[in-house]
Formats: C-alpha cells, sequence, structure tokens
C-alpha cells in the first residue's frame, strides 16, 4: 500500500511530557481547579437563540467563507420520514435551511416539541464533589506509553441520501484519511480498524444500530494498556435535556444516516458507550468533527487555554454578567426590575453549578479519555475543501499537525491545530475544543 503524498515519513507517536498531577485536590472549593479545567457543560446559549434553540449539521464552506450546512431543527424523534427517493432539488425541504453565512446570532432555529418530562430539578451543589473526584483519581496511574492492543471506529457520513442541500462532501474523505493515518503511522493494524461509510464501500452503512453496535465493539474487553480512537464526521445536532445536566437545556447529538426514522444518537448515549464502561489503564481518544460537538460526550474537564488569543476560545461570549443584564442600566430607579435581574442571575449561577456537580459527580472517568471537538456547543463545523479535495475543517487540521509535528502534548496540538484554522488563507470562525475525563495536565503526552 502506497503511503498517501500528505503523509511525511518518520513519523513517531511520542512527545515529551509530564504525567498529570491534579494541583486542586487539597483546594477548598470549585473555583480553585487548575485554570486549564473547568466543567463540560458551559452557557452556550448565544444572543437572540432561545434555551429550547435546536441546531444541527454540519457547516459547509465555500468561496473561502464559512456558510452552514442545514441547521437541522429536528428533534431525534423526527415527524418526516427518511424517503430514500428524495429527488435532487436547487433548494431543501422546509424543514431544512442551507447557505447561511456563519455568523453571531444568525444560527437558523426552531421550537423543539413538548418534553415528555420535565427536567430534574437541580440540587444544591457542593465544592466537596471536585476535590472528591480529583482524590479518587490523583493516585490512578495514567496508562504507560507502551500500548498493548490498538482498536478504531471511524464514521464517515456524506447523508447521500438527503436532497443536494442536505449533503455533506467531506466526510467520506476525512474517514480515509483517519483511516490511513492510524494505520500508517500510529500502529493500527487494519483488522482492527471498522469503519462506517455512507458509501457503503467498508464495514457497513452507518446506521444508529450499526453506530451503536460500532461503540461497543470498540470497547468491548478493553484492559490497562490498550488503545481506543474513535473518529466521527457528519451532522451533528441538539434536542432538549431531561437530565438536568446541561445548562443550557440542550443535549448534542450526533446524526445517523437514519435518523429522520431512527433518531440522533445523544451525548447521554455516548458517554455512557464508549466512557462508562472503560477500567483504568485504557486511554480513549475520541475526534468529533461535527456542529455544537464539544460536550458531545458529556467529558467532566474542558481545557481553558493560557495563551491570550485563545483564553476566551472554551465559551461563548455572552458578555458576562453585564451582557446577561445590558437593560439593568435604564432600569436602576426601578427596584422591581432591579431584583428580578439579581434573581435570575442567582438562578443562573445555581444552575450552572449544579449542572458542573452533576458531571463531575456522575462522568469523571478512571481511564485517560481525551477529546478533541471541531467547534464549541454554540458553533458550527466546516466542510469545506483543502487542495481542491472535500473535508471537514477540523479533520484536516488534526492530521496536518500531527503530521507535520508528530511529538505534540495535548496543549500543543490544539493550539497548532487552532492556529492553523484562525491564522490560515479561510481563517474559519469555529473554535476546536479540547475536554478530558478525568483531571489531568494538558502537558501529557500525545499517544494513541
Amino acid at each position: 500500500q502506497s503511503k498517501p503524498s500528505y503523509l511525511p515519513t518518520g513519523s513517531s507517536n511520542t512527545a515529551a511530557g509530564a504525567t498529570a498531577t491534579p494541583a486542586y485536590a487539597q483546594n477548598a472549593s470549585a473555583d480553585a481547579a487548575p485554570d486549564y479545567l473547568r466543567n463540560c457543560n458551559s452557557s452556550q446559549t448565544s444572543q437572540g437563540n432561545p434555551s429550547y434553540v435546536q441546531g444541527g449539521g454540519q457547516a459547509n464552506t465555500g468561496n473561502q467563507q464559512n456558510t452552514a450546512r442545514p441547521a437541522y431543527a429536528s428533534s431525534s424523534q423526527s415527524s418526516y420520514s427518511n424517503n430514500t427517493n428524495v429527488p435532487a432539488s436547487s433548494g431543501a425541504p422546509a424543514y431544512m435551511q442551507t447557505g447561511t453565512k456563519v455568523e453571531p446570532g444568525n444560527q437558523a432555529a426552531a421550537n423543539l416539541p413538548p418534553a415528555n418530562n420535565e427536567p430534574t430539578k437541580p440540587e444544591d451543589s457542593s465544592p466537596e464533589i471536585v476535590r472528591k473526584k480529583a482524590k479518587e483519581t490523583e493516585n490512578i496511574p495514567l496508562p504507560p506509553d507502551e500500548i498493548r492492543n490498538r482498536k478504531a471506529l471511524i464514521i464517515g457520513i456524506n447523508y447521500l441520501r438527503l436532497p443536494k442541500g442536505a449533503q455533506l462532501s467531506g466526510c467520506i474523505n476525512d474517514a480515509k484519511r483517519v483511516k490511513e493515518f492510524l494505520s500508517l503511522t500510529r500502529g493500527f493494524e487494519l483488522h482492527h480498524i471498522r469503519m462506517l461509510t455512507d458509501d457503503d464501500k467498508n464495514d457497513g452503512m452507518p446506521t444508529r444500530e450499526n453506530m451503536i453496535n460500532g461503540m461497543k465493539w470498540l470497547v468491548e474487553g478493553a484492559q490497562p494498556g490498550d488503545s481506543l480512537f474513535f473518529h466521527y464526521s457528519g451532522h451533528g445536532g441538539q434536542q432538549e435535556d431531561t437530565t438536568g445536566m446541561e445548562e443550557d437545556g440542550l443535549d448534542e447529538t450526533i446524526m445517523p444516516i437514519d435518523f429522520q426514522t431512527a433518531g440522533h444518537i445523544t451525548d447521554d448515549t455516548i458517554h455512557d458507550l464508549l466512557v462508562r464502561p472503560l477500567p483504568a489503564g485504557v486511554r480513549l481518544t475520541a475526534i468529533f468533527d461535527s456542529c455544537h460537538s464539544q460536550t458531545a460526550m458529556d467529558l467532566p474537564y474542558v481545557y481553558h487555554s493560557k495563551e491570550s488569543e485563545y483564553r476566551t476560545a472554551h465559551k461563548a461570549n455572552d458578555g458576562g454578567i453585564i451582557g446577561r443584564h445590558i437593560g439593568l442600566a435604564k432600569e436602576f430607579y426601578k427596584p422591581k426590575n432591579i431584583i428580578k435581574h439579581v434573581r435570575d442571575e442567582y438562578t443562573h449561577q445555581k444552575t450552572k453549578h449544579e449542572c458542573r456537580r452533576r458531571c463531575e459527580e456522575q462522568n469523571t472517568s478512571k481511564a485517560l479519555v481525551m477529546m478533541i471537538a471541531g467547534c464549541r456547543d454554540d458553533q458550527t463545523s466546516s466542510d469545506t475543501t483543502f487542495q481542491g479535495e472535500a473535508t471537514g475543517a477540523m479533520s484536516y487540521a488534526f492530521s496536518k499537525v500531527l503530521n507535520l509535528h508528530p511529538n505534540q502534548t495535548w496543549r500543543t496540538l490544539i493550539k497548532e491545530m487552532r492556529d492553523l484554522l484562525h491564522k490560515g488563507d479561510k481563517e474559519f470562525e469555529q473554535m476546536p475544543q479540547l475536554s478530558m475525563g478525568r483531571p489531568v495536565d494538558p502537558d501529557i503526552k500525545v499517544i494513541f
């Protein structure tokens, strides 16, 4: 098998780095955690979009502009059928929107159907949870650098059965490139790589059932020293959360080819399938090149960059407390309105900290789980072209950076990916994210 031109020789999967030691295990409050860690569920509702807004789809870029592929306004139980004989047309159906430039406040939105169950009411949060989880994991060693077994599940969906306005172009290419990258430079044997693409030329179609079975296969029998790799490139969506764990009230989802009839796969399900079964000593690397993917696995800790240019890259800019209460200055002489703002802010902060407590309490993993997402939960990920070939922007950045500089830490990898997307010719708006299943130092080396 010949090596593709974009893969250099002499790749390595090691880098200098230090073993993680969560420094805040002894601290007295959750706010004392290292600045590079935060809880998974940041408030991502952008201005003008109510909390029930549901986006979706992977963005598509053309003519060096970021344009949104259809921002699906669908719940996991979509009412329209999966018609495999939908004719191609210049305009997508009414339930889809295409060609929308990705700009602040220009996200497509639609009301969700009424929830079957009310979200669980928040309980009082406690910083004891943070200290408890840090203490539980600090004495659990990280996986060894020497890998015992490697397995990978790679999924790429172009949605070839949907109308052209809803299709993607680069996701199957992403899957092929990642497979080549893993097998040629990272030691993954081909018979331990399972690939699902909707051109039906690999190991099966990416239906909801096949994707879930693939996730079960990936983690089945995992033992200390094993390295697991998961890559998804396709549409991403959001739907109403009923667990009370999401600050913005929305679950993040990925969308199988039969999502219209079988439903989405939620972040809760992904976590239960890929993360919860893993024992200590196993490493899982997960890549989500899809819209709204920052918390696609509901991992408890999101990386905070120390570089000034990316210091707020992990969260949407809502203006902080001033932005949330911009009208307060005009109502200064209206005591009742001031009281309302104070109550709203109190509720906001209480909900945020309770969601963080729940995520840390329930989802902290003893395994080493590292995830890179294409964007924040309030953003879309771009389907674009590089050197004349269709690709997902984040998938391209991931393989490009690791091919150019194989010896990376997680901190340097996410920075170089951001630099490539934001300082290149196309100047993408999406901001790749790094999340962790346990408190670890981002300066540990990238190994998978």
